[in-house]
């Protein structure tokens, strides 16, 4: 079975673009589409054309449609490097991000002490798929002796392409990404479509035996290694985050595989999870009525500026929640983060004096359980942070948090945030 993570983004650089180039996040195998069978066991290299044309009719034969297989180009890894070279940020977008990142650092969501780690310099990935020119790009210098890997790689394109021409990623990423747990979400039904039929074309192409038993078994494995990294402090949140798009993903995808094929989960694009609470338990939660948190930000303390305002959702939330050193136990956290109605994280930077401000309130059901849920979470939100100026209180069914890095401007931030 196959593994790994590929998430060399920053926390809040989540866009159409990169999760294009992010291929090499799933594991294991699932049994064999129908249709498939004349797709014979056989590894090949993907520099070949008639290599990938196998590979591209496997992806087919496994998400049963039909399409024009996309064109492929091969390339060095300095050539697209130097094609796709980002522009250097100036050094006042460094100074915010520096601080947006002590913030974070402050409330566990970082590891403390640590820049962000800076991307290598050599090859990043095997291959992508360029949406603009609707092309997959294959580096000839990232290929390795893998030729399993190789080919796993190719066929999540091959869906990714597929993807983008079905339903155009650009207009649903703008429908569905409004805020980071919606990217959050719908990232992970694209990932889990994707990670699901590269896994039959590598079953085909293998020829390796199947055991719903197993297979399930595994999958749940890597659910609970993406809890554990939630819950650690070491872990940056990126990297939670992108471990729990792959694996709570692939787990949803391969439920609707098992009820009902490629097509039911063809279907849950088309109708998708719309919350990380939804996704963490693969079912559509409680709609969560009117956001109640969402008022206009007051104007900031003088010299400072607002560099964050979204909502997290609630696998944020939970991995908040169980890096503090309140002690909480699995089940708390999880039904805590998983029946919030609805969050809000505001960050506000002074870059050239080094210092943050940052707000965090959730909201739960306005009767006694939720108002029981609200105190629950600012007790254990309040042990999230040594920073001496931080405190966190509820008021009826909602709960704040709020962490200031200046104990001299604790007053005049208490009188802003939460909004």
């Amino acid at each position: 079975m196959r593994g790994g993570s590929c998430d060399h983004l920053g926390a809040r650089a989540w866009g159409l673009a990169s999760l294009l180039a992010c291929v090499a996040c799933g594991q294991g195998t699932p049994a064999s589409a129908p249709g498939c069978d004349d797709v014979e066991p056989e590894l090949c290299a993907i520099e070949d054309a008639s290599c990938r044309a196998r590979v591209f009719a496997a992806v087919l034969c496994a998400r049963e449609v039909e399409a024009a297989q996309p064109p492929a180009r091969l390339l060095s890894w300095d050539d697209y490097a130097a094609a796709h070279e980002p522009a250097p940020p100036d050094a006042e977008a460094l100074a915010v991000a520096a601080q947006v990142e002590r913030a974070y650092q402050a409330i566990g969501l970082r590891p403390a002490g640590e820049d962000a780690p800076l991307a290598p310099g050599g090859p990043q990935f095997v291959a992508t798929y360029d949406g603009d020119a609707g092309e997959i790009l294959i580096i000839e210098d990232a290929l390795g002796d893998d030729p399993v890997f190789n080919l796993y790689t190719l066929a999540q394109l091959y869906v990714y392409a597929l993807q983008d021409r079905e339903r155009d990623l650009a207009a649903d990423w703008d429908e569905h990404a409004a805020s980071f747990d919606g990217a959050l979400t719908w990232r992970g039904q694209l990932a889990g479509d994707a990670l699901l039929h590269a896994n039959l074309v590598i079953d085909r192409l293998t020829g390796e035996d199947y055991d719903a038993a197993d297979y399930r078994a595994y999958l749940e494995a890597g659910v609970m290694k993406a809890v554990e990294a939630a819950a650690d402090r070491a872990v940056p949140i990126e990297q939670s985050a992108a471990q729990f798009r792959a694996r709570f993903g692939h787990y949803h995808a391969w439920t609707l595989w098992s009820e009902g094929g490629s097509e039911t989960v063809l279907a849950g694009l088309d109708d998708p999870l719309d919350r990380s609470a939804e996704l963490m338990t693969a079912t559509r939660e409680q709609d969560p009525g009117a956001p109640a948190l969402a008022a206009p930000l007051p104007a900031p303390v003088p010299g400072y500026a607002y560099a964050v305002d979204d909502v997290d959702g609630a696998w944020v939330l939970y991995a908040l929640l169980m890096r503090s050193r309140a002690g909480v136990d699995h089940v708390t956290a999880w039904g805590l983060a998983r029946r919030a109605l609805e969050d809000r994280l505001v960050i506000a930077v002074d870059a050239s004096a080094e210092g943050y401000a940052l707000a965090w309130s959730a909201r739960w059901r306005d009767d006694a359980d939720g108002r029981a849920d609200a105190d629950e979470f600012a007790w254990i939100a309040d042990e999230v942070t040594d920073e001496p100026a931080a405190a966190a209180w509820s008021d009826g069914s909602r709960a704040s948090l709020l962490v200031v890095s200046d104990p001299a401007l604790w007053d005049e931030w208490r009188g802003r945030l939460p909004p």
